[in-house]
């Protein structure tokens, strides 16, 4: 079962110039989750009970570039 520790960071910055037909934007940004799986399994072999638990903790990046350019044309 997986579980959301309910921490998340993260932040973007855009710049954009429109002026005259040609118009631009340009923009980054960066998060930075959590995630966890952890799982415990209680196992009967014959006369004996194991416990086993595995946790496995994820924190994935996530980095993001995008631009965009156009230019107006009028006919």
């Amino acid at each position: 079962m997986g579980e959301d520790n309910g921490f998340e960071y993260g932040g973007n910055a855009f710049i954009a110039s429109y002026k005259n037909k040609l118009n631009w934007q340009l923009g980054t940004g960066y998060s930075s989750p959590t995630w966890r799986e952890d799982l415990y399994i209680k196992r009967q072999v014959l006369t004996g009970t194991y416990t086993q638990n595995t946790e496995e903790p994820y924190n994935p990046i996530s980095l993001r570039f995008n631009g965009n350019m156009d230019y107006y044309i009028k006919f």
